[in-house]
């Protein structure tokens, strides 16, 4: 009795030895794969984040074309544009997206991001905005990105902010896309009480300019 009792002793040892260097195998495959899958992460983020990459000079004289991957699209109207590891901000001439907080602002970014992130672009820039943000057409493929916002309702013209220049766009073409999203009442036309993205983003402006004066008349 006692020899049987010692013998399932030794057995219960061996199967919990065996069990735990089984699990101790098991938690090591599960740490390198996550280590090579981390490495590969990382692999596809250095590929797709050069390396020292700098913010692109200020350029004194316009217009001038620049062609560089599409790396992030801020908004419907926003792109940062890697060439040759320089990274410029572009906006779109006389077309306003949506703004943050606009019902369609997530639909306009969609817009412009499958299909033309990651794709290659080129850009007649003719001139800069007051933060910087160099202002032209851009166009991926045969896609001009001004014109295919108008086209589905997810911006609009606005003559204020349009700086005048050789950017290749066809403003006819341009406001006879706005005005047909218009009738069919596509994105931002479906709901006449919204403001437009226009008007939305100068009632900001207007909101911060008097955030400011307020400070100012503190001091």
């Amino acid at each position: 009795m006692t020899s049987n009792t010692s013998e399932n002793r030794r057995n219960q040892r061996s199967g919990s030895v065996d069990s735990g260097f089984l699990v101790g195998i098991k938690v090591l495959l599960l740490a390198l794969i996550g280590f090579g899958a981390g490495c590969i992460r990382h692999a596809n983020l250095s590929h797709e984040e050069p390396a020292r990459t700098m913010i692109a000079p200020l350029a004194t004289e316009f217009p001038y074309e620049l062609e560089g991957i599409v790396r992030r699209n801020w908004g419907g109207d926003e792109f940062e544009i890697i060439e040759d590891r320089v990274i410029h901000y572009v906006r779109l001439n006389g077309v306003t997206g949506p703004e943050p907080g606009q019902p369609n602002w997530r639909v306009a970014r969609r817009l412009l991001w499958k299909g033309f992130v990651g794709n290659r672009a080129k850009v007649q820039v003719i001139g800069r905005d007051d933060c910087m943000c160099e202002i032209g057409s851009i166009r991926v493929g045969d896609t001009d990105l001004g014109l295919k916002l108008l086209e589905n309702g997810m911006g609009c013209l606005d003559a204020e902010s349009r700086l005048s220049g050789d950017d290749g766009i066809d403003w006819e073409v341009y406001r006879a896309a706005e005005i047909q999203a218009k009738q069919k009442k596509l994105g931002i036309w479906s709901d006449s009480k919204s403001l437009l993205p226009r008007d939305y983003r100068r009632a900001q402006e207007g909101i911060y300019l008097e955030f400011l004066k307020g400070l100012n008349s503190a001091n």
